[in-house]
């Protein structure tokens, strides 16, 4: 795979929302984990949102200003700075079928994330739609590739790694805490209007929880006066999927917090905050994963345990899994994908089940067995030392490993593959996304590996993750292959 930089174009104000930039976020995070190089720019002004991206390992450009009802192609092309990125990835309302011809012509490929087939036409490579009912939208205009529906869900990786987590979890006879999200603007007005539905006398011995966004604190407080639940304002949420497992019924817009949910297997009901929305809380309503906010059904979900129970059920019929990210980058760049993560402590049985496999030991330059007390002292000095070690994800399981031995500029690659995915290309994808990662964090000036003569499929793959054959040196019985630096 030759890799891909992508710039995503997105912005965040207490008027528009945040989730255009928070679901492109996800969509970087996996960029990055894959080996790719990610860049977001954006009018973000919104202090949360700012900090978050400012906390990432992924460059983030701020421009200034308010957000145009239209962005201009000749603005658009400037805050692209130039780059010589292969991706483009827009996601907004503002930008138009202009500003989407303007980068292809510029000699991007472009990515455009919708939500409700907002424009008469559109020009992209690929057009993106996660919500429920995409697929029956007639898109028109110069369109490529169509990924449509929400398993192409775009969650970002803390949602991801709950996931498993959260399939345990063993909710209540009947929902004892509940949590308010309405999304990251001022949408003091529309809680105005919900407001008397939470005057339900079956709240009296629950705890409603309400994530304030942009809205004042002191205006939330006077609208819920009359809740007789236990009140709790939230301002700053560090974990969002952590809430999220905190509560036994969620009351959200209908935007991308509802795929969130769907992930976690949270009972949720849905609010129409924004036009943008209605399409995606009538599919959640017409498909059965979730229904309208309203008085009726919020107080049956409260006092019903058996209709409650029956409800928390649907939530599973949702085909949101994380995913979603990775399948998109794998249309973006025509390639299987994979994550890597640095390896952990409790991933010591998954590396000696790996490297013990009779393929490894017989491609192994040393052959014999590893004893689980060999292993142990070897991967506690892995852990120990500071040597790039990742673990290579899959569809959401570990499908092998790459560790790094760097000397002064140079570094040696090891890797393999468990035995349940050979044969899918994985073993290019870990190649080139961990070398990408050792290159992009170390100053080295090339990457060597090491491969028995006879070792044909691992020729291949790192022939075909861009590695090139030297000199076979006094050694006949070992190619050398070179990834150069950066």
């Amino acid at each position: 795979m030759k890799c891909q930089n992508l710039i995503i174009r997105a912005d965040a104000t207490p008027h528009i929302g945040t989730g255009h930039v928070m679901r492109c976020l996800a969509l970087a995070q996996a960029a990055k984990a894959a080996g790719m190089e990610p860049h977001i720019a954006g009018r973000v002004s919104v202090p949360w949102v700012r900090e978050r991206l400012q906390q990432e390992t992924i460059p983030f450009t701020e421009f200034s200003g308010a957000v145009p009802a239209q962005e201009t192609p000749e603005d658009l092309l400037a805050q692209l700075f130039g780059s010589k990125a292969g991706w483009v990835v827009l996601d907004g309302y503002h930008f138009g079928l202009d500003c989407h011809m303007a980068v292809r012509e510029a000699g991007y490929k472009l990515l455009v994330i919708d939500d409700y087939n907002h424009l008469p036409e559109y020009s992209c490579d690929i057009l993106l739609n996660q919500n429920v009912g995409a697929e029956a939208l007639a898109y028109d205009g110069d369109l490529g590739t169509k990924l449509l529906g929400p398993r192409y869900a775009l969650l970002r990786q803390e949602f991801v790694a709950t996931r498993e987590q959260a399939m345990h979890r063993v909710l209540p006879q009947t929902p004892q805490h509940i949590l308010v999200t309405l999304g990251g603007g001022d949408f003091s007005t529309y809680l105005e209007k919900i407001a008397p539905i939470f005057t339900a006398p079956q709240l009296v011995a629950c705890t409603l929880r309400v994530i304030a966004g942009a809205m004042p604190e002191a205006r939330i407080r006077n609208l819920l006066q009359h809740c007789p639940a236990k009140l709790e304002i939230l301002h700053r949420v560090d974990n969002m999927p952590e809430l999220f497992l905190q509560a036994d019924l969620c009351i959200t817009a209908g935007g991308s917090t509802c795929w969130e949910l769907c992930c976690l297997g949270v009972p949720f009901l849905t609010v129409e905050v924004a036009e943008n929305q209605h399409n995606v809380v009538q599919g959640l309503a017409q498909d059965g994963i979730a229904e309208i906010f309203a008085t009726e059904n919020f107080s049956t979900l409260l006092r019903d345990g058996k209709a409650y129970q029956t409800y928390c059920a649907r939530v599973q019929q949702s085909r949101v899994d994380g995913k979603g990210a990775m399948q998109v980058l794998e249309a973006l760049t025509g390639d299987t994908l994979i994550q890597l993560r640095v390896v952990q402590s409790n991933d010591s049985d998954f590396v000696l089940s790996v490297a013990n496999d009779s393929f490894t030991r017989q491609m192994s330059f040393q052959q014999h067995a590893i004893t689980p007390r060999e292993h142990e002292e070897w991967f506690a000095r892995q852990l120990n030392s500071e040597a790039p070690f990742y673990i290579a994800i899959y569809q959401g399981k570990p499908c092998g490993y790459a560790r790094f031995t760097i000397n002064n500029d140079e570094a040696v690659i090891s890797m393999a593959v468990a035995p349940q995915f050979r044969g899918k290309s994985l073993g290019t994808a870990i190649i080139h996304a961990a070398s990408r990662r050792v290159l992009l964090n170390n100053s080295l000036l090339c990457i060597y590996a090491f491969i028995k003569q006879e070792n044909t499929v691992s020729r291949r793959a790192f022939a075909k993750a861009h590695f090139v054959e030297i000199a076979h040196g006094t050694n006949q019985e070992t190619i050398s292959m070179k990834y150069p630096g950066m």
